[in-house]
């Protein structure tokens, strides 16, 4: 039985390399601020690493076995649920804070969904829909409004995606969309909620909390003060005003302004293009593909929960994004026997 593997283009291969290099610079840069401003980079390499090693794994993972990365994510993130519910006697908050828990169960329910769609077999399809009505759940139960937006959208997304035959350009669409929210609270962190009764304002009111445009305003200034290698890794904490002021606001809330207060401008711009790396990757090989346009709304749905608070500094969660990340970009491996699947199917555009 015939297998051909796609991507195997000459520009896969340099955006491997592309991305290799964006690790190892990150992982340069970050010690070298370790040692210029100080602070343990351990934590922020560790992740780094994991999610490279994790990309790597699923990708090869998935050509050899068809929906067996997000089998395994559902499994693990389901099981780590029970668990919890076993221990706590609710369902519900496995890494002790709500919002890391409930985009955990963003980052499940987008594998439960890969499950979902063609050529997985039918015992899969009842897993991923069963999966993806508990996982996406959790948000509504722990009250996590961020989550619970994304799931909404991330429905509605699947919903298209699979009328339309999953087009290309909904990677492009995901990705732009991260890019807008990141764009959109660094552009409140620097001008804060506007005047009194504005639009801008009435939004701020209704979706953030005074505290978390206080403390983007504060990562910027740090910024501002030292755009090099800026404070230095757990430096935010002890710097920003908030932060000292607030034991329970010792990180920003955002990932991209905290990593950019603690490493500088080149530390926040290396993170911004690793993740931009990882949609190009999924688009090389993306076509009318189900996987990488999911994939590339998992790794759109971290970014739009790392924009808005700390939940990468729960490994579980950028860990599972990575594998999915990594299955989105497999390509697809198409043997027969799944071709015939396919055409059974999907109905030929």
């Amino acid at each position: 039985m015939r297998a051909t593997t796609d991507p195997s283009s000459r520009l896969a291969r340099r955006l491997d390399a592309i991305g290799f290099a964006l690790g190892a610079v990150t992982i340069a840069w970050a010690i070298v601020v370790s040692g210029a401003a100080g602070g343990s980079a351990r934590p922020f390499v560790s992740l780094v690493v994991a999610a490279g090693v994790g990309i790597v794994l699923a990708r090869g993972l998935e050509r050899r076995l068809i929906r067996s990365v997000p089998l395994l994510v559902v499994c693990g993130v389901g099981g780590s649920f029970l668990l919890d519910r076993l221990g706590s006697g609710q369902w519900g908050d496995p890494l002790g804070y709500a919002n890391a828990s409930a985009a955990l169960a963003v980052g499940a329910m987008v594998a439960a969904l890969m499950l979902i769609v063609p050529p997985s077999p039918l015992p899969l399809r009842v897993v991923g829909v069963l999966g993806a009505l508990a996982f996406g759940a959790t948000p509504f139960i722990l009250g996590a409004r961020t989550a619970g937006s994304l799931v909404v959208v991330i429905a509605l997304a699947f919903g298209v995606g699979w009328v339309m035959r999953w087009p290309r350009r909904g990677v492009v669409v995901a990705a732009i969309l991260a890019l807008i929210v990141l764009g959109a609270t660094v552009a409140l962190g620097v001008s804060g909620a506007g005047e009194p009764g504005s639009i801008t304002a009435r939004v701020v009111d209704t979706s953030l909390t005074e505290a978390r445009l206080a403390l983007w305003h504060d990562a910027l200034e740090i910024v501002a003060d030292h755009p090099i290698t800026g404070v230095g890794w757990g430096g935010f904490a002890t710097t920003s005003p908030i932060a000292r002021a607030d034991e329970d606001l010792r990180y920003t809330h955002n990932e991209f302004l905290q990593v950019t207060a603690e490493s500088g401008i080149l530390g926040g711009l290396l993170v911004v293009l690793i993740f931009a790396w990882g949609f190009a990757r999924i688009y090389v090989g993306a076509g009318p593909d189900p996987m990488a346009v999911l994939g590339a709304i998992a790794l759109a749905a971290m970014g739009i929960s790392a924009s808005v608070d700390y939940v990468l500094r729960f490994p579980a969660v950028g860990l599972t994004t990575a594998l999915l990340v990594g299955a989105a970009q497999a390509g697809r491996r198409v043997t027969e026997r799944t071709r015939e699947l396919a055409e059974l199917q999907v109905p030929a555009a």
